[in-house]
């Protein structure tokens, strides 16, 4: 009996599981229809001029300024693995859905910045420079007790074309008690050979 109640409830517990997911992207989906509605961004935005885009969205983002810093919180792994993450990853816009909560990264500093390359690089396109674009750095969590965390995400505006976009840390795991911000340098690609803790903590 033993060894047919264990396949009974794997299978019970992976329908539950299956009708988890089927249910959290139908969710999805209908956020995802229901964007541009509910979109503070006006319909043409992507057609105006990459200056007019940092001005819109600087402003939407001012309006959120905190009065007083929240304090940080720890990361919740039930909702950062239930999260929907395609709602937003999917979602060719410089907004993400009304109801989006960031379960890592949540709070963060933000200023309007330029992109100066090298004037001897021979790259094209956003690589020779972007006058308009927008930093934001925050830490993934309360590093309180743990590694501290540093990150950023850098959004290139462009005229009439959707933004380029970019994050970047320097590794999974942290750098320990180091909280320095500038301490490493920050990229998009981080080999797990060099990041011994993330690979063994499954992350």
């Amino acid at each position: 009996m033993n060894l047919l109640r264990r396949p009974i409830l794997s299978f019970c517990l992976l329908n539950i599981l299956a009708i988890g997911t089927i249910s959290v992207s139908n969710s999805a989906r209908e956020r995802r229809q229901n964007t541009f509605e509910k979109s503070a961004l006006p319909q043409d935005y992507e057609e105006r001029s990459a200056a007019d885009k940092e001005e819109l969205l600087y402003k939407q983002m001012e309006g959120t300024r905190y009065s007083s810093l929240p304090p940080l919180t720890s990361v919740n792994p039930i909702r950062f693995v239930m999260s929907a993450l395609d709602t937003k990853m999917d979602l060719a816009r410089d907004e993400a859905p009304g109801d989006y909560q960031k379960s890592i990264h949540a709070h963060a500093v933000t200023a309007r910045v330029r992109f100066e390359a090298d004037p001897e690089s021979p790259y094209t396109g956003l690589f020779q420079g972007a006058g308009y674009g927008i930093l934001r750095i925050s830490v993934t969590a309360d590093p309180k007790g743990k590694d501290f965390a540093p990150g950023f995400a850098l959004k290139l505006l462009v005229d009439g074309k959707p933004s380029e976009n970019l994050s970047a840390l320097y590794m999974l795991s942290g750098q320990g008690a180091d909280h320095n911000f500038f301490a490493h340098e920050l990229s998009n690609i981080i080999p797990t050979e060099t990041d011994q803790r993330s690979t063994e903590r499954g992350a």
